[in-house]
């Protein structure tokens, strides 16, 4: 009954995205995720990534074996900066996790009023998130796992906060040969409940985004994988995301990924075979990223680092702790 009830509500996205296309609150949510996923451009986290994927598919952390923690920090352009501190624990046939997310907005912005005169104050925005999941597994192909979200954004305007209300869905399930994953999520499907500011008036829906994905392992003893995720945001073109990962030796793994976006998938056949002429900016500045993991006992160090074009470069850094895993293992793959 449970994955019925969940089919049907990641069934009613495409509904969804119709409805509601072209506005979105609190989009920064996005873009608050571990170094892992960020090192293939956002690919990889849709699937088994433990703590890793919570925002992308609470169902990752559903075979977890044992308490879990991790911290990530991102260094942004023009002095932003964001972080999250994440924890899971076995619970009730599954796992329970928490996680808390901030967002520094950067350096003071001087306030201007409709004429552009500054009152001589400024600005200092702020964000943070709540979210609490679960996820289980159902037998030995299939997981689920739920979040719900709480959000809060200051602009330091007149004294006001908004807050928002959201959750996620998703599943992650091997339906033949155990080389392939696939995940399928439904992620900010909620509202926003209290405005920016005391004239507000009317509030809009989360960043809510459909995503699909799937890993193929690409080597014998798993070694080399390739990931393709999907993610259909509600106020913009459909992301596509492509993501390889090498371990190179145990405990040391490299990763990169690229990113595009539907709309210029087909400007680009247009321009090149339909002999159209396209004139397209991106949905998406980020088009590259690469990234790195370091495992020794218990602990995992991960990197990533991804090219925004003119906005600059962004640094992802996620730190690991594995209290049930005393020693260099790796984890075993799925044979066929």
């Amino acid at each position: 009954m449970r994955i019925t009830a969940l089919m049907a509500c990641l069934s009613l996205s495409a509904l969804a995205q119709y409805k509601d296309a072209g506005s979105a609150e609190f989009v920064f949510v996005r873009n608050l995720i571990a170094a892992q996923p960020a090192g293939m451009a956002g690919a990889g986290g849709t699937v088994e990534s433990g703590l890793q994927s919570l925002g992308l598919n609470p169902a990752g952390i559903a075979r977890s074996s044992a308490p879990t923690f991790e911290t990530t920090l991102r260094s942004h352009f023009q002095s932003y900066n964001s972080g999250l501190l994440s924890a899971a624990m076995p619970f009730s046939g599954g796992n329970a996790a928490a996680q808390i997310g901030y967002l520094d907005e950067g350096d003071p912005i001087q306030e201007r009023d409709e004429f552009n005169v500054s009152p001589g104050r400024f600005l200092k925005p702020s964000a943070f998130m709540l979210t609490a999941s679960y996820a289980e597994p159902l037998g030995q192909r299939l997981s689920w796992g739920t979040t719900l979200r709480w959000v809060h954004e200051n602009l330091d305007v007149d004294g006001s906060a908004a807050n928002g209300l959201d959750m996620d869905l998703g599943i992650v399930l091997q339906p033949g040969s155990r080389r392939f994953t696939y995940g399928l999520s439904l992620t900010n499907l909620g509202t926003k409940i209290t405005g920016h500011t005391k004239n507000e008036a009317e509030f809009g829906d989360m960043p809510l985004s459909a995503n699909g994905s799937v890993k193929a392992l690409l080597s014998s003893d798993g070694s080399t994988a390739s990931y393709l995720d999907v993610q259909k945001p509600i106020d913009n073109y459909a992301q596509v995301r492509l993501g390889l990962e090498q371990r190179v030796v145990p405990g040391f793994y490299l990763r990169g990924g690229l990113r595009t976006d539907s709309r210029e998938i087909l400007d680009f056949v247009e321009t090149q075979f339909l002999d159209e002429s396209k004139d397209h900016t991106a949905s998406y500045a980020m088009r590259a990223s690469l990234g790195t993991t370091i495992s020794l006992s218990n602990f995992s160090l991960t990197y990533a680092w991804q090219t925004w074009g003119v906005a600059g470069n962004v640094h992802f850094l996620t730190l690991s702790v594995d209290l049930g895993r005393t020693s260099k293992k790796e984890p075993k793959e799925p044979e066929e």
